[in-house]
């Protein structure tokens, strides 16, 4: 699959602010274009969930969540939640090597699917929230696409990583740091060392995601395939762009052009 020239991108300049930031804010994103990243792994998961070519992809809060389940009974859920009340809601997890053992990305075809997740998802919200005209899900995945699609668009770009809530105050995880860091260098024609980068998200994700993923009955060797099957650079033609139904469901289609 050809790969968007990512190193012509117009200089869009864009600036970051982590969802828990823009959470606590009054920040208006009005006229502006908003990037949701949360690469481990809500917008990773969305970006291959859209390459699949579901019939629809919504997402839901712990307040829809399960009014949508009524609604759509023969939809696919995909995700996680903390909420006990929840439990047997998902037939898929949110992790991406479970997904693809589960053949989830074949599973989907032509199916409804709705997903919810503790981090990306809620980030996604919390753009419309702030008044976001468009907000897509970006991803390693597919950030050149992201990039081609925005430079389409003449208006701002506000790049907002998601993090992990569940980290404490180590939630500014390093792979959405650098998911972040990223797609800013690409949108300034910076060079991109793909090899650096893949080395850098591996080792900012063993440190800081091995005790949770033990503590969950997951092995050293599922993270490490989950590393894998999230940097694997613009290999996806996926642009997730975001409508806001109502509060608490949106939905997600698939505006990439073709490659």
């Amino acid at each position: 699959m050809p790969r968007p020239d990512v190193e012509r991108a117009p200089s869009l300049h864009p600036f970051i602010i982590w969802g828990q930031h823009l959470e606590s804010s009054k920040l208006s994103l009005t006229g502006k274009i908003a990037v949701v990243i949360d690469n481990l792994a809500a917008t990773s998961n969305i970006s291959r969930l859209l390459f699949a070519e579901p019939k629809e992809l919504y997402v839901v809060n712990d307040q829809t969540l399960l009014q949508k389940k009524a609604e759509y009974p023969d939809a696919i859920f995909i995700g996680e939640s903390n909420n006990p009340a929840h439990q047997g809601v998902f037939r898929f997890s949110n992790v991406p090597g479970e997904l693809e053992k589960q053949r989830a990305f074949t599973i989907v075809k032509n199916q409804v699917c709705i997903i919810r997740t503790n981090n990306g998802t809620r980030t996604l919200e919390q753009a419309f929230s702030h008044g976001a005209n468009m907000v897509l899900a970006a991803s390693f995945l597919n950030y050149a696409w992201i990039i081609r699609f925005i430079e389409k668009q003449d208006k701002p770009v506000v790049i907002i990583p998601s993090g992990e809530q569940g980290f404490g105050e180590n939630w500014q995880t390093a792979e959405d740091r650098l998911g972040a860091e990223t797609l800013e260098k690409a949108f300034r024609h910076q060079h991109i060392d793909f090899f650096d980068l893949k080395e850098q998200v591996k080792n900012g994700i063993l440190l800081e995601y091995t005790p949770n993923y033990l503590e969950a009955g997951r092995s050293l060797t599922q993270l490490k395939r989950d590393i894998e099957l999230i940097t694997r650079f613009n290999v996806i033609n996926s642009v997730p762009v975001c409508h806001k139904i109502h509060d608490g469901f949106i939905e997600i289609v698939n505006m990439a052009e073709p490659a």
